[in-house]
């Protein structure tokens, strides 16, 4: 390409001096003049004071053809480059000595550092904001949102998918109907197979849903979970813990009110939640370590002929929750207790028992000490009895057992430990 060619805009150029925008521009203003004062001061001198040759009279004819490339023009064409004159400089500044350039870059770059403090500044902070904080963009990582609040878990609901039990009342207790919230019972009956696995499961995890078992069930190890599955036969146990941890859940006893049926289940490290059990003489008998809770058990036992009823029975052991039941054992063989605690074989400690609706029994709640046994830090509250009963709401010996006795009514009237 010739001189006297004319030079495309350089786009880069062009973007930078759009992308600036008015601080720029008044940078170059400033350039422009400075250039002009410089050359008015040669012109008046007639000399350069930078260069050892008389300075051209001949007229810039090129000048005013020549095209602007970002900030700068070109040299005129009847003046070849100046080897010792950068050609990007202005036109002005390529014939003023050493000093003025510099003093005039100095003076650029001063301009320029105040008009991006002035872009700078001006700026809004979505404009500056580019996701995250400024550490997340400096680490490139994005900023956590706070975490979602949890999605609560449905309460299981009866048969067919039908809501079951009464609506909770003001304190989130059964209403008159007495069924637990989230009811209890088979979630799908209609789903209901004949189990066929082995009688004793001794280790390994095991999941069983649907089944419907006709012979007792003994776990001596692993972690077994049972749901939505039946247990109706004749026999003096139904389902046996020796050992391992076990889940029953969403499914039904029935011991048929048979004199040869006794329990429905017996053993510790146990959850047992919204089942039903009916016609045993005693339900669930807790060894230790377990938690009973939106269980239904009703329709005792009215034959056997060598039991006492009763609805929940703890033994021996230590940390047991009993909440959220429905127990009514009226009418039941020898009623005794819709929850007994008793120190028939080793101490005790550690219970809980709150949020049940009792009926019936000699006494609705039983807690006594026997054979020496040390029975230690029950808590008794927001409990419900209701007529009738044989003898009393409670017995409670010794009365020091309970470390807590609190919110607990007989009908719907302040029961207060006695």
């Amino acid at each position: 390409m010739s001189e006297n060619e004319a030079v495309a805009p350089d786009p880069a150029e062009a973007d930078t001096d759009t992308a600036f925008g008015p601080p720029v521009e008044a940078t170059a203003a400033a350039v422009e003049a400075t250039a002009a004062a410089v050359e008015a001061t040669a012109a008046a001198d007639g000399t350069d004071p930078g260069a050892r040759r008389p300075v051209s009279a001949a007229p810039d004819t090129a000048r005013a053809g020549g095209d602007r490339v970002g900030l700068h023009r070109r040299e005129p064409a009847d003046r070849g480059p100046t080897p010792d004159r950068p050609r990007w400089l202005p036109p002005s500044l390529r014939r003023v000595g050493t000093t003025t350039r510099v003093l005039a870059g100095v003076l650029v770059i001063g301009l320029v550092a105040v008009a991006v403090v002035l872009g700078t500044t001006r700026s809004t902070p979505e404009d500056r904001a580019g996701g995250g904080t400024a550490a997340d963009q400096q680490t490139g990582t994005e900023s956590v949102p706070p975490d979602e609040p949890a999605v609560p878990v449905a309460e299981p609901t009866g048969p067919e998918g039908a809501p079951a039990g009464g609506e909770p009342d003001s304190a989130g207790e059964p209403d008159a109907g007495r069924q637990p919230v989230g009811g209890a019972g088979l979630s799908n009956p209609a789903a209901l197979t004949p189990y066929a696995g082995p009688s004793t499961i001794d280790d390994g995890t095991h999941v069983i849903t649907d089944r419907r078992f006709t012979g007792r069930l003994t776990i001596r190890g692993g972690d077994v979970t049972i749901r939505n599955s039946s247990f109706n036969f004749v026999d003096f146990y139904h389902l046996i813990v020796e050992g391992g941890r076990v889940t029953v859940e969403q499914s039904e006893f029935d011991g048929m009110n048979s004199t040869s049926t006794d329990m429905a289940i017996m053993g510790g490290n146990l959850v047992v939640r919204h089942t039903t059990f009916r016609r045993f003489t005693n339900a669930v008998r807790l060894l230790g370590n377990s938690r009973v809770e939106f269980n239904v058990i009703d329709q005792p036992n009215t034959v056997a002929t060598d039991a006492s009823t009763n609805g929940i029975d703890v033994w021996q052991g230590s940390d047991m929750t009993i909440r959220h039941n429905v127990i009514n054992i009226a009418g039941g063989v020898r009623p005794s207790g819709c929850v007994s605690v008793n120190t028939d074989l080793t101490g005790i400690d550690n219970i809980t028992i709150e949020s049940n609706d009792f009926t019936g029994g000699t006494h609705g709640l039983q807690i006594r000490a026997k054979n020496g046994q040390a029975l230690t830090n029950v808590r008794v509250r927001d409990n419900r009895w209701h007529t009738p009963y044989a003898f009393g709401p409670h017995d409670v010996d010794p009365a020091s057992a309970v470390s807590e006795w609190t919110g607990n009514t007989l009908n719907g009237d302040p029961l207060q430990l006695r």
